[in-house]
């Protein structure tokens, strides 16, 4: 059945935050497929990038309309920096970039002349990989509507359901609670950024990272709405030990789940009531995955639900159906359980985002002033990770520390600015290594003479 089809199947069954049918959705539909027609008339493969609010409801529509064209698609969030976007636009294949004005009517920011086209329409997703160079991930519609039907069979989703969106639908997990809503007709409604989820009467599921789940504990008025909860999805990240442990005392019924964009999302979970088994890490495989290990106890994933193709270097590359994904992550089996030891590589996972320290590194030695730069992370309750920057200069120093987050922010999304910074001049870096290991140590430990916190 054609992918618009099985949209229509479900037309008894509200699709909008305001109740309406596929019978208003389907006007939605038709009103974006006229307003591409009209901006990029007569193109039969295209590939637009979405620059939006990626909480904003007129994106559905939107996206929808151009998969029912057969049209590649890519949401850019409106926060992105000018030069990040300027250099995801020139290093990718994108045939044109839109935004909505303050009508809801599309309008083009960019044209440019494509020097590749995708075999097929996909939606794409930008991510770092684990080499912290950034790549495209491409999923079929098909492979979108398959995953979500898993997964919400997986789940227990009926339209019957409330759940609300709270996650960003320029990311998978965003992405893949709204198709799961779609397809199964459940109410559901937009919480941007997590705020106003206490107006709700009830909400049956919700897909959460640690960030937000912090934020939530610190809510009273959502201590027993989220206890008649069915599930509660958490991912991301791993969870302090002490959300946990406030979450259980609340009875919220908390899983945690393992997964990664190329997978649409999680491939294995656990119940937060199951922690007597095992550790934080610990995790069953979900029906439609198999996990085995690698001689360097790298965990390898074979999913019935992965990427249709990668964009990197210049080229598309489409991925076969019968696909082992080699992950970046260390694991071991204990008693039919997937534990998650740690990660084989630089990328850390900061309230929810995934970050490469060596983007972080490259960004900040091209300040004139600044001479070494050394990151590592530490543990946070609310970010799960913290990034903290020891900063090598002769000239620079705390009172500084506006101006190269500001010269940051012109490069690096909001979430990989570093939280935590030190400073020593080049003497000190080059003296005896004391130096380095008392500030390290002043990172690390708070001490009242300790790091100086943005």
């Amino acid at each position: 059945m054609p992918f618009i089809e099985r949209i229509k199947s479900f037309s008894d069954n509200p699709l909008l935050p305001n109740g309406s049918n596929y019978k208003q959705f389907e006007t939605t539909i038709s009103f974006y497929q006229e307003q591409l027609d009209k901006l990029i008339p007569h193109s039969k493969q295209e590939f637009i990038a979405i620059q939006c609010n990626p909480y904003q409801v007129e994106v559905i529509g939107l996206l929808l309309a151009a998969w029912a064209l057969k049209w590649s698609t890519l949401l850019l969030p409106d926060t992105m920096p000018e030069q990040a976007r300027s250099s995801l636009l020139a290093t990718n294949p994108i045939g044109h970039l839109i935004t909505f004005n303050s009508k809801g009517e599309l309008q083009i920011l960019e044209a440019k002349k494509k020097n590749a086209s995708p075999k097929g329409h996909f939606h794409f997703v930008q991510t770092s990989g684990s080499s912290g160079t950034p790549k495209l991930i491409g999923f079929s519609p098909d492979t979108l509507f398959q995953a979500a039907l898993k997964q919400s069979d997986f789940l227990g989703i009926a339209d019957h359901h409330i759940y609300p969106l709270t996650l960003p639908l320029n990311h998978v997990a965003g992405l893949m609670t709204l198709l799961r809503l779609l397809y199964r007709g459940a109410s559901w409604s937009i919480i941007a950024k997590g705020h106003g989820l206490n107006q709700l009467a009830s909400v049956d599921f919700l897909s959460l990272v640690p960030t937000q789940l912090f934020y939530y504990l610190k809510k009273p008025s959502l201590i027993s709405l989220l206890a008649k909860c069915q599930k509660i999805l958490i991912g991301g990240a791993n969870c302090d030990q002490s959300l946990l442990a406030q979450a259980q005392e609340n009875q919220w019924p908390l899983i945690l789940t393992y997964g990664m964009t190329e997978t649409l999302g999680f491939t294995a979970a656990r119940p937060i009531k199951e922690l007597s088994r095992g550790d934080l890490t610990t995790y069953s495989p979900t029906p439609w995955c198999q996990f085995s290990l690698a001689e360097d106890q790298r965990i390898l994933i074979d999913s019935l639900i992965h990427h249709d193709c990668i964009y990197h270097n210049g080229q598309f590359t489409l991925t076969p159906k019968t696909f082992i994904i080699r992950t970046n992550d260390r694991g071991q089996w204990t008693n039919d359980f997937l534990h998650v030891e740690g990660r084989l590589d630089q990328i850390i996972i900061s309230g929810g985002e995934n970050i490469a320290l060596a983007s972080i590194k490259k960004v900040l030695l091209t300040h004139p002033l600044i001479e070494e730069v050394l990151l590592f992370t530490r543990s946070n309750e609310r970010w799960g990770e913290e990034i903290c920057a020891l900063i090598i200069s002769d000239e620079l120093n705390a009172t500084h520390m506006a101006q190269l987050k500001t010269f940051l922010k012109g490069h690096l999304e909001a979430f990989a600015i570093p939280r935590v910074w030190s400073f020593l001049t080049a003497d000190q870096y080059s003296s005896p290594p004391m130096g380095i290991k008392w500030r390290l140590q002043d990172l690390l430990l708070h001490t009242e003479e300790g790091p100086y916190e943005t």
